[in-house]
């Protein structure tokens, strides 16, 4: 059902599981993919997000 819609019919869609603790595995992905942790990144570059 993950990937049941119609313009996916023609796309490569990869999905992973953890098994751990979704903090851990967000801060291993950001660790490994960006080189740094969540808590690293100041507040100050996050002000511009919002929810709308």
């Amino acid at each position: 059902m993950l990937t049941e819609h119609l313009a996916l019919a023609h796309c490569e869609v990869i999905i992973k599981f953890y098994q751990e603790d979704p903090e851990k595995a967000i801060e291993l992905i950001m660790l490994t993919k960006y080189g740094f942790k969540e808590s690293d990144i100041p507040l100050d570059k996050l002000l511009h997000f919002n929810q709308e």
